[in-house]
């Protein structure tokens, strides 16, 4: 992942003022936060944070929910052309918001299908594409 100028800047810095300046000092030069800086230079050059994304909370789906979910779309393709969220109203377990419930389904390893959109051709057009 690429980083923004500001980071590269401060790391490179970071790397070149290692033990001549303190890095709070390094950090108002470069106008980031104390706690952001410490970030950056613990991680390097990823941008974002590795850990999960719930800050601790429980996730609103269950494994075995998400299980069911997974289910239920495997078995039937009008259920896997829609929503994890539309699925789980079905099914009676949507107890989240729809930003939720698809966040714990791609956490669990599950991501939506793709459908192809079909459209009526003229016959001008079918003969069109017949080589």
């Amino acid at each position: 992942m690429l980083d923004t100028p500001r980071r590269a800047r401060l790391l490179a810095d970071a790397r070149h003022t290692a033990g001549k300046l303190p890095r709070t000092q390094l950090f108002k030069i470069h106008n980031v936060a104390n706690r952001t800086g410490y970030r950056i230079i613990k991680e390097g050059t990823a941008r974002r944070s590795e850990r999960i994304h719930n800050r601790g909370r429980k996730s609103v789906l269950a494994p075995h929910e998400c299980e069911a979910i997974e289910a239920v779309e495997d078995a039937n393709f009008g259920f896997a052309s829609s929503s994890h969220f539309k699925v789980a109203q079905t099914i009676s377990l949507a107890n989240g918001s729809e930003r939720a419930i698809q966040r714990n389904m791609k956490d669990f390893g599950v991501r939506t299908y793709m459908t192809v959109q079909k459209k009526m051709l003229s016959q001008a057009h079918i003969d069109a594409r017949i080589i």
